[in-house]
């Protein structure tokens, strides 16, 4: 939770270090409420470790700006080969992290989400627990991902769309 705390304190006093820091801090208060799911059902302290996992991918991310400034495209660079090595290993490390854990491990968090649902409805002989609570906090996550992918999908989209343009019109 501290690390979260920290870094949604980070994003409100320098709004500029992400691309839409609205979505972001909100992204992180509702992670910050999720985050607090153990201390009322023991036992769910893996269903944050596997959210929390999505950090090794904010980290590529992070590399991504941090290394490659220029924004050059990591497949079709011709730099000095360390340079270009790095540039492409964090850039394949970004889109499998990406894929696996907010398209995999997200959803399938879910899932296991509706099966504790089902134990505490019957444990507190209610449907309405912290678990539903969850089970609201992962859709909207998996509903961030689902969004923040398609954006991804749609940029490389329009860059490819522009190189081809360049590519016709040089012929």
């Amino acid at each position: 939770m501290l690390y979260v705390v920290i870094d949604l304190a980070w994003i409100v006093i320098v709004p500029q270090c992400v691309k839409s820091p609205i979505t972001i801090i909100v992204h992180h208060i509702v992670c910050l409420a999720y985050c607090s799911l153990p201390l009322f059902i023991p036992g769910t302290y893996y269903i944050m470790g596997l959210n929390m996992s999505v950090e090794a991918n904010t980290w590529f991310l992070i590399a991504r700006r941090v290394f490659n400034k220029q924004g050059f495209p990591p497949w079709t660079i011709s730099l000095p080969s360390v340079f270009s090595i790095r540039i492409k290993l964090i850039s394949i490390f970004f889109y499998i992290t990406w894929f696996v854990i907010r398209l995999i491990v997200y959803p399938c968090v879910l899932i296991k989400l509706f099966d504790t649902h089902e134990t505490y409805t019957k444990i507190a002989k209610t449907p309405i627990n912290a678990v539903l609570l969850a089970i609201v906090f992962q859709i909207a996550l998996c509903t961030l991902n689902i969004k923040w992918t398609r954006d991804l999908i749609m940029a490389k989209v329009r860059f490819w769309h522009k190189e081809k343009k360049k590519m016709v019109k040089g012929l």
